[in-house]
């Protein structure tokens, strides 16, 4: 396998690293696939995404600015989209323009496709699995690509940023939130995996409730609330500054006492 560069600077130390904790992924044979198809997304620091592509024999790696990633919806199958590959003469080196930065709109309308279609209550049933904390395995052999373009549009924004996923099959990898189910394996027999093809069973949380009345009633209010709820880790963190600050205060206030009698 070979690693080549798809940002300008791209730390290839980082990269090595982040393979090395991909352990279980079986890398593909030499075949091509679409540049809207990605293999790989995930955090690689505090500022950046990475974006992997496969085409025939590499790993193509695409570095996102966090802040452009998440106003581009923090969906790396839309990021794609709003791309194009500018040609430099490099071959171990790509460019990229921004043609546009708009994430697709989360309506009652983009929604009620999804959760109208074949997979409608895997997709709600995995949505919540995600947000419980649980991983959820892909189906390999049916389409996984756009079952995690559309499972990633059902999370509010913040928990996206969040996601890990990887098409590529794996054997219960804990870096990926989302990943295909390795031929011969099951994903069920590892704690806190649920298999998509069994999601539609998974008990209803308070989001998937919330989610599927706002789009029966077309409640933007409610679709608006959803999309920009915080996750449980911006909630914890900003429960231990607040109770910093509030610990602080009587300290402040008897420091001043002192320094001014």
């Amino acid at each position: 396998m070979e690693i080549i560069e798809s940002s300008p600077g791209f730390p290839q130390k980082t990269v090595r690293r982040l393979l090395q904790l991909m352990d279980g992924i079986q890398w593909p044979g030499p075949i091509d696939t679409p540049v809207s198809n990605p293999v790989m997304s995930t955090g690689i620091n505090s500022q950046f995404q990475g974006i992997f592509l496969w085409t025939h024999t590499r790993l193509r790696i695409l570095l996102i600015p966090l802040l452009l990633y998440r106003s581009l919806g923090a969906n790396p199958f839309h990021a794609l989209s709003c791309i194009q590959e500018v040609g430099n003469g490099s071959e171990t080196n790509t460019a990229f323009q921004i043609l546009h930065a708009e994430p697709v709109p989360w309506t009652p309308q983009t929604l009620a496709e999804i959760l109208k279609a074949k997979w409608g209550p895997n997709y709600l049933g995995a949505a919540q699995a995600l947000l419980d904390g649980n991983r959820v395995i892909l189906p390999p052999r049916e389409n996984p690509h756009e079952i995690a373009k559309n499972l990633l549009f059902l999370l509010p924004l913040a928990n996206r940023l969040e996601i890990g996923l990887t098409l590529l099959p794996s054997v219960n990898n804990k870096n990926f939130q989302i990943q295909t189910e390795m031929p011969g394996k099951s994903g069920k027999e590892e704690p806190g995996a649920v298999l998509f093809s069994q999601a539609g069973d998974y008990p209803e949380g308070k989001f998937e409730y919330s989610l599927q009345w706002a789009v029966e009633n077309e409640d933007l209010y409610e679709l608006n609330r959803l999309y920009f709820r915080k996750t449980t880790t911006q909630v914890f963190w900003f429960a231990c500054g607040l109770l910093a600050i509030v610990s602080l205060v009587p300290m402040a206030l008897q420091l001043i006492k002192l320094l001014f009698p």
